[in-house]
């Protein structure tokens, strides 16, 4: 599972070509997460709701109580991958388990040009 900087989503779509999985208000050919229950993908990109990322933070399960069900139908979606838009600090632990997507060195030159 990674965390996924918002400005790095384009270039991570491009290279992994995720499912796009929204809490609501998806648009084809994104899906809701409780819409995509049953199906399964190579690879997710999650947008998160505040209440998942201060889980992402904190750790603290009951900040997501009440979407906690859909939240998992998300993440068990993929075969391979999950990827978690959130503008991460690199100096801060997240909850066990992430990792912190960063763009290959000669990308993030590119987009620096």
């Amino acid at each position: 599972m990674f965390l996924v900087k918002s400005n790095e989503i384009e270039e991570y779509c491009k290279k992994y070509s995720p499912a796009i999985l929204k809490e609501k208000m998806a648009v084809h050919p994104e899906w809701n997460y409780g819409k995509s229950k049953g199906l399964s993908f190579d690879r997710v990109l999650i947008y998160p709701t505040e209440k998942i990322k201060e889980y992402l933070k904190k750790g603290n399960v009951k900040e997501i109580e009440t979407i906690k069900a859909k939240f998992y139908v998300a993440l068990t979606r993929a075969r391979y991958s999950v990827g978690i838009i959130f503008d991460y600090d690199k100096e801060v632990t997240y909850i066990k388990g992430l990792e912190k997507y960063e763009l290959p060195r000669a990308v993030r030159r590119e987009k620096m040009d």
